[in-house]
């Protein structure tokens, strides 16, 4: 229904909106330059973020329609939840990863951080394969788009799909300050269109779209009681899996942590985009299903058929024209994210030949490299939509899974004492764990195709990994050579005058003796630079992987034991400081710690407290 007296409402509600995006880039929102670099601030990055996020709003409720029916709008507003939460955790990894000195790479630092190559490529894989399924998807539904409002006809549609994917080349080969601010100009008209949208929409509502839009939010939470307890929670997966499309692209935002100062950068992003998609993206899906009469006829136009039907010609028009520019510049979004994640694994991997840049400071050979990905899946698949479809969204929460896994890993072993001023609860990590993999295996059964892509696209990276630390350059051996090793520490402990062993295991910050009294012992992850060494009765030791400290103690003590089977053995500790929430996330290892003197009956265990002021003159 149209309500054309409602349009100084709608163009009120875009102006502001307008107006308050302007206001943010005034303020150095969007690029600026600091120390001689440029850097993007949080709108760019938003903006970048935000043309993926919109863009599935153009066919993520209509994909979602095709499943669940109406019941999508309720899920559009659970997943945007799930999505903030997850937003807040990616918020987290950012901290993280600046406290250990690591900026860009996102999931695939963290997991090569915490569990080393072999899953690092996978979670590569997984987000590598989100990017070329959502750049070619855009391609051609922007294409589609265009067609169901200009007639073009079938033979071109190929070619302008792929004329699209080449002008966004040209743009990213132009400079990453020219391609945010040519973004932000783009989100700025498909915002005012959307929100315009919305108005009209929303003050459109009759008896019956009300009638739809009630029993979409409210049937699904009704039958839950009804269905039982595994029943409900199998709906629940369906349809977060059937939704997760809509929100396509919140990982990018993390990707692009090269770019930006530093990681406040990337919470503010993070909140912009909360509150931002958190309103319009379900806004816009539950008022076009309310107010198309059949949405299943129109999936891949449902937006555009709504905006006609709220708006007239005139909206319909713009919304064509902001649906054909949001899903073009989605791809921007993956070649973005895509050229920071390889960025990071040629510097990692030392393949200087994919880091020269051009006279813009741009890397050109991975934007070109992903372009040619981009390109040939559009090929393949002949411009089909629904074929591209079928295989997204596996990449995606493969990756949710991945990066949640990493964080919750991190802080299980490593505790809040580093990167505390961001945290979030790790009972709603593990929550978004078991809801996101949940979400993939349903996915995962239910597009084989895309499955299918994901374990190939994976196999292959592990395989690459595994040849590119052979013959280029092995990231895990960086520091290698500034570790000590078990040799040395054996050599050491015999050097020392008969009697009994004291051996200390400090943490990297903690309290070292300089008295030579006791042999310490710290162990550091052989993927991160290691602490300085404190004197010659201290040794760094490396571990490769964050679960395996106690086990690493574990390793070291049994080779102590068996160099000197006849020599006390009295192993200290520090006398813990941190807080209960520290101690309680990390569990695991704290069990495992108190288990020692089990495996080791004949060695005795110590933890002990210095004063500051003896520290100086031990007795």
């Amino acid at each position: 229904m149209q309500a054309s007296g409602l349009w100084p409402l709608a163009l009120g509600g875009a102006a502001l909106f307008a107006a308050l995006m302007l206001a943010l880039a005034a303020r150095g929102g969007i690029t600026y330059a600091r120390g001689g670099r440029t850097y993007v601030g949080f709108v760019g990055i938003s903006a970048v973020a935000m043309m993926d996020l919109l863009a599935s709003v153009f066919y993520g409720p209509g994909e979602a329609f095709r499943y669940v029916g109406y019941d999508a709008m309720f899920y559009l507003v659970l997943t945007a939840v799930l999505i903030a939460l997850y937003a807040f955790s990616m918020t987290e990894i950012a901290e993280v990863l600046e406290g250990l000195g690591q900026k860009g790479g996102g999931v695939y630092t963290l997991t090569y951080l915490v569990f080393g190559r072999t899953l690092s490529m996978v979670a590569v894989a997984s987000i590598l394969v989100d990017y070329v399924n959502m750049a070619a998807l855009s391609a051609v539904s922007a294409v589609e788009n265009a067609a169901a409002v200009f007639g073009l006809l079938a033979p071109i549609k190929l070619p302008l799909a792929l004329a699209i994917v080449w002008l966004l080349t040209a743009l990213n080969l132009a400079g990453i300050r020219t391609n945010v601010w040519t973004t932000f100009a783009v989100f700025l008209f498909l915002g005012v269109t959307l929100v315009a949208a919305v108005m009209l929409g929303a003050g459109a509502l009759d008896g019956a779209a009300t009638g739809r839009i009630q029993a979409g939010l409210l049937r699904p939470a009704a039958t839950f009681g009804e269905r039982g307890l595994v029943p409900a929670l199998g709906a629940l997966v369906v349809g977060v899996g059937s939704t997760i499309l809509a929100y396509s692209g919140i990982e990018t935002v993390l990707q692009t942590q090269k770019v930006v100062e530093n990681w406040q950068t990337i919470r503010q992003a993070y909140r912009f985009l909360v509150v931002l998609n958190g309103l319009l993206i379900p806004a816009v899906g539950i008022l076009a299903l309310a107010h198309v009469p059949d949405p299943g006829a129109h999936v891949e136009g449902l937006v555009a058929t709504y905006a006609l039907e709220v708006g007239g010609a005139p909206m319909a028009v713009a919304m064509i024209l902001a649906a054909a520019l949001a899903l073009a510049f989605a791809m921007n979004t993956a070649f973005v994210g895509g050229t920071e994640l390889i960025t990071v694994i040629a510097e990692r991997y030392g393949l200087a030949a994919l880091l020269r840049t051009n006279r813009f400071g741009v890397h050109h050979r991975i934007i070109l490299f992903l372009a040619g990905a981009f390109t040939v899946l559009i090929l393949i698949t002949a411009g089909s939509a629904n074929l591209i479809a079928d295989m997204f969204a596996i990449g995606l929460l493969a990756s949710f899974v991945l990066n949640l896994l990493g964080l919750v890993t991190f802080r299980i072993t490593e505790g809040y004492a580093r990167m505390r001023r961001y945290r979030t609860s790790l009972a709603k990590n593990l929550f978004l764990i078991v809801a996101f993999f949940a979400a993939f295996v349903y996915v995962a059964s239910s597009k084989p195709h895309g499955t299918a892509l994901w374990a190939a696209a994976a196999a292959s990276l592990v395989a690459l990994g595994a040849a590119a630390a052979r013959w280029w350059a092995d990231p895990d051996a960086r520091y290698e050579r500034r570790y000590q090793t078990v040799d040395e520490l054996l050599s050491a402990l015999a050097a020392r005058p008969a009697g009994r062993l004291d051996v200390r295991f400090a943490r990297p910050r903690e309290y070292v003796p300089a008295d030579g009294r006791e042999v310490v012992i710290t162990l550091s992850p052989l993927r991160l630079r290691p602490p300085k060494r404190r004197g010659p009765g201290h040794f760094i030791l490396s571990y490769s992987n964050l679960w395996g400290t106690v086990q690493e103690m574990e390793a070291i003590l049994a080779k102590i034991r068996a160099a000197f089977p006849d020599r006390p053995l009295v192993v200290h500790f520090g006398w813990p400081l941190s807080s209960w929430w520290d101690r309680l996330s990390m569990g695991f290892v704290v069990h495992r710690l108190l288990m020692l003197p089990k495996r080791f009956r004949d060695v005795e265990f110590h933890i002990d407290y210095l004063p500051p002021a003896k520290r100086r003159h031990r007795p």
